[in-house]
């Protein structure tokens, strides 16, 4: 994983690494991997492990973006996309590389050029909801959604911050977006699950929390911080898709307050675990993590049960993950500093942090 250059000062264009962001990041990536590893999965609201890194991912980005804006006068959006690519494309294909060789043996005829075809697109948001394709690695469809909000997010983030109203916007933006998620509802989760336009409210919704924490500096407390954390623990153990509507707008409110709190420079309890080793190690391989495990749990999920997939299916993926962030990972770190160290005001430069969901 990359190391999350983020301010904690809400207005201070200084960037530094938080090392409980990472933790953050390990949680989400483990509650979704729980929530895919078994039917039986004990956490049927891991799921929202996914809103929790739409926030986060938002918020630091956003948070890196206006930084370069305020600083330079404008964004370099060329520079933004190709260093986005040198961080997630590698990773990806050699994941889809991998899945190509050893896919047609574990799960033969099926479309599986294809569905590795629609992944590296980023075209699985609305390819798989539409006609179920990709089947076996699905989950990319969080991925799609991050990229496509995020080539359009660095186009309007000077437009929005001329504008006395760019918080009452986006706020306007968020809420929109949910209820265009509730009135699909009813016609069963596939339908406002998957796509950009009924859930990329996340991503959202952590762009305004940065964008509020820049224009007027403000502080979410320990004990509201702590509140929230065992809220979002408590639904991950109790929500289930069929409600993921609102179980969605409820995570995305509990995420703006555990990350306020943690880039508020808060330290109860539950922020000093996400500082522990083990977690901080999780996060920085969440990307990885997140791209190889789907199709281990799924082939793991349907025979054993959940203790036993869960654990295959973190082990499998733990091997890929480090496979990937020392080589191809490794290579795309380096021609990004490499980017970086030819351009004038590159500390501002926006340090691309792994998506997964």
């Amino acid at each position: 994983m990359d190391e999350s250059g983020i301010s904690r000062g809400a207005n201070a264009p200084r960037l530094v690494h938080i090392p409980e962001i990472d933790g953050l990041r390990a949680i989400a990536c483990l509650l979704v991997i729980f929530f895919h590893a078994a039917p039986d999965t004990p956490v049927p609201g891991g799921f929202l492990g996914v809103d929790l890194f739409f926030v986060l991912s938002g918020y630091l980005i956003t948070d890196l973006l206006v930084a370069e804006q305020e600083a330079q006068g404008k964004i370099t959006v060329g520079r933004f996309y190709l260093q986005r690519a040198l961080r997630l494309v590698p990773a990806l294909l050699l994941f889809l590389a991998t899945y190509v060789t050893i896919a047609p043996f574990v799960w033969p005829g099926q479309p599986h050029f294809r569905d590795a075809g629609l992944a590296a697109l980023y075209l699985s948001d609305y390819s798989y909801p539409l006609f179920g394709s990709p089947h076996y690695i699905r989950h990319s469809w969080s991925l799609a959604v991050e990229e496509q909000f995020y080539l359009l997010w660095p186009l309007l983030i000077p437009l929005m911050v001329r504008k006395r109203q760019a918080i009452a916007m986006l706020a306007a933006a968020w809420v929109t977006m949910s209820f265009v998620r509730y009135s699909i509802a009813d016609s069963g989760w596939m339908h406002h699950y998957f796509a950009l336009h009924t859930h990329s409210s996340g991503l959202i919704a952590g762009a305004l929390l940065a964008l509020a924490r820049r224009e007027r500096p403000f502080t979410i407390s320990a004990p509201m911080g702590t509140y929230a954390f065992l809220l979002f623990a408590i639904m991950a153990l109790t929500a289930n898709i069929a409600s993921s509507a609102v179980a969605i707008t409820m995570a995305e409110l509990l995420s703006i307050i555990l990350v306020g709190c943690i880039v508020s420079g808060a330290r109860p309890a539950f922020v000093r675990l996400l500082a522990a080793r083990p977690l901080i190690g999780i996060g920085r391989l969440s990307y990885g993590l997140y791209l190889w495990h789907f199709p281990f749990s799924y082939y793991f999920g349907q025979k054993f049960s959940f203790s036993v997939s869960a654990s295959a299916t973190f082990a499998c993926a733990l091997a890929g993950s480090v496979l990937s962030y020392y080589t191809v990972e490794k290579w795309g770190r380096t021609m990004k500093s490499r980017l970086k160290a030819r351009v004038p005001g590159n500390q501002f430069a926006p340090a691309i942090l792994p998506e997964a969901s």
